[in-house]
């Protein structure tokens, strides 16, 4: 059978008087001591058993190219936008990580996306490419192939439809008028022709018929009578006549 024990007070100033069990008495803290000499140094530990292999380095992961725009323009973000490398690729957007790499494929350049180290976020981490190794000797020229069977003679193509015809063209402005030549020189006089032959006298014609005389024409109304006309001034007296 489990006997539980009381719980002690959890105060540094209490204690246990083992004489009186129910009587709990407050002491006064003592001053702090001296602090006491070093310890000897202990012994050095065993070599322990060696580790196992660490993973192999790792620099950067290329995971595009570009050929064509300028290293100066990458993205500061990182997120190289569609059409950014010339006018359509990369055909879709795609975001780098921190420490993966694009290419440039002019210089072989390896461009890191390296947020909060420069002001551009990307480093250039040097070419690609290692040195050129030394070119290899020319292989023995092979043996001279057969002749291949000949082909399947391909079908005659449709004949394509006519196309459709032209439109007119529109008329050209006129030309500007040339140059007023220059008169020619005068031909010489031509020589006086031959007179010619006198012809024959035509017959004389029949005479012609007399035409017929045309209707009298009607008489005309009378005129309407004139008004009465002024009276004439006395004439000048007569000379007196003889006696």
């Amino acid at each position: 059978m489990k006997v539980l024990r009381p719980l002690m007070p959890k105060h540094k100033n209490y204690i246990h008087n083992p004489s009186h069990t129910s009587s709990v008495s407050q002491t006064v803290k003592g001053q702090k001591g001296s602090q006491g000499s070093r310890g000897i140094d202990g012994r050095k530990g065993e070599r322990g058993p060696k580790g196992s292999a660490g993973l192999d380095g790792h620099t950067t992961t290329i995971v595009g190219s570009f050929k064509f725009a300028d290293p100066s323009t990458l993205p500061k973000s990182g997120t190289i936008p569609v059409g950014w490398d010339d006018g359509v690729n990369p055909p879709i957007p795609f975001s780098l990580e921190v420490g993966e790499a694009i290419i440039d494929l002019r210089t072989d350049d390896l461009w890191c996306f390296t947020p909060a180290s420069n002001t551009r976020n990307w480093t250039k981490l040097g070419k690609l490419s290692g040195p050129r190794g030394v070119n290899g000797q020319d292989g023995s020229r092979g043996l001279k192939g057969d002749t291949g069977n000949p082909g399947v003679e391909g079908l005659d193509g449709v004949k394509g439809s006519t196309g459709q015809k032209g439109s007119k063209g529109r008329v050209g402005p006129q030309g500007t008028n040339g140059a007023k030549g220059q008169r020619g020189n005068s031909g010489k006089d031509g020589t006086n022709g031959n007179n010619g032959l006198k012809g024959i006298k035509g017959e004389t014609g029949s005479p012609g018929l007399d035409g017929s005389q045309g209707r009298p024409g009607s008489t005309g109304a009378d005129g309407e009578k004139g008004s009465k006309g002024f009276t004439g001034s006395p004439g000048p007296r007569g000379v007196q006549g003889s006696r």
